[in-house]
């Protein structure tokens, strides 16, 4: 019998040394890949091992990042911790992230006051500089939270305090009111966006307030299959996948949409939806060819001449195309990819045109990233 609990000893010391040693040699070989597709990041890569980064413990703290990245079966022991936490500790969230009727959302707790008043001062001074001649307005897109964290236990923005920052800080911009016209269902159950299909209040909103006339116009909707937002990979849970709805019409179709080309600075003729960017990391790029600087839509069947001038974050990819029918031109930027005291080189800003600075909480919240100079 000894002899026999020897053995099994042995033989359960052994196992475990060739998993551990087998496991170890594995991580040393295995390549995480360019991007964690599910968590919509790129890895943490090898630090440099140099006698300065071990003195001042750099090296060992960006090592424990990189392993933590690069070893194997790691989605795997990801859903395992995710299931545990919610289903064992019964954790509230994962990675601050919280699900609540089947939606997914991440709270930040408070907001950067100094971000805020930071992107109120370069509101005001877009408007009293290079759009000193146009109808100036701006508008906040409320997150999910707004409808989610307060009422169930998470912590959230005083929105209140949000857009009287904002608006002190950007008197000179003309301000609208979209809180009472956001749904939650107009989000998407899995990520942080809204659905094109379902914010015709929005425009209509904005319309009513900055004077455009939305043509009746009959849109067809559209499906796209196997959309999963940012927090489905966040939160690591079994998560079911929805539809991407996307919008199209006789004025959309005819409508000419160009992207301009960051190294010659001229717009070329590209497509307004992309299948191949549903394919991206983030498949939200599929509106607008995603992260792009500047995009013109021209509608040549408008009874209107006027323009208007979309300064937006990813909320207005989907966004922009629900305003072409109510001008001629639509010029669409995105301050994160370009500086703004280049943009009246690459158009006209025309006396009497409209400009509307239309922006998520989380952006305005991270205002730095706003290129204006």
């Amino acid at each position: 019998m000894q002899k026999l609990n020897r053995i099994k000893n042995i033989a359960i010391a052994s196992v475990f040394l060739v998993i551990i040693f087998g496991y170890t040699v594995a991580g040393i070989f295995y390549d995480a890949g360019d991007v964690l597709e599910s968590e919509r990041r790129v890895p943490a890569s090898f630090p440099e091992l140099s006698f300065d980064t071990i003195k001042d413990a750099s090296f060992m703290n960006k090592l424990e990042d990189y392993i933590i990245d690069n070893f194997p079966m790691r989605e795997g022991f990801r859903k395992i911790k995710a299931l545990a936490l919610f289903n064992v500790f019964m954790q509230k969230d994962n990675n601050s992230v919280y699900e609540v009727d089947g939606y997914l959302s991440k709270y930040e707790g408070t907001f950067s006051e100094n971000s805020v008043i930071g992107a109120g001062k370069k509101f005001e001074k877009l408007a009293k500089g290079i759009l000193k001649d146009l109808n100036v307005y701006m508008a906040v897109i409320p997150d999910k939270n707004y409808f989610l964290a307060g009422e169930n236990g998470y912590p959230e923005y005083d929105y209140e305090r949000f857009v009287q920052l904002l608006k002190e800080n950007a008197s000179s911009v003309e301000y609208i009111d979209l809180f009472d016209s956001v749904k939650l269902d107009d989000f998407y159950k899995t990520d942080l966006h809204w659905d094109q299909s379902k914010i015709g209040a929005v425009i209509d909103k904005l319309a009513s307030e900055m004077g455009f006339v939305r043509a009746d116009t009959e849109f067809k909707f559209n499906e796209k299959d196997g959309f999963y937002g940012n927090f489905a990979g966040q939160i690591a849970l079994p998560v079911p996948s929805e539809k991407l709805t996307y919008l199209t019409s006789t004025t959309l179709d005819a409508a000419k949409f160009y992207i301009m080309n960051e190294k010659t600075l001229q717009f070329e003729e590209a497509k307004m939806y992309d299948d191949a960017d549903f394919e991206n990391v983030d498949p939200y790029d599929f509106f607008l060819n995603g992260p792009t600087a500047l995009i013109k839509i021209v509608n040549e069947n408008c009874k209107s001449d006027k323009r208007l001038v979309l300064f937006r974050d990813s909320f207005g990819s989907s966004a922009a195309p629900l305003f072409v029918d109510g001008y001629s031109e639509v010029y669409i930027v995105d301050l994160r990819y370009m500086s703004s005291g280049s943009l009246p080189s690459l158009i006209e800003l025309r006396p009497g045109d409209d400009a509307l600075l239309l922006y998520s909480t989380a952006v305005l919240n991270n205002s730095g990233a706003l290129r204006v100079f």
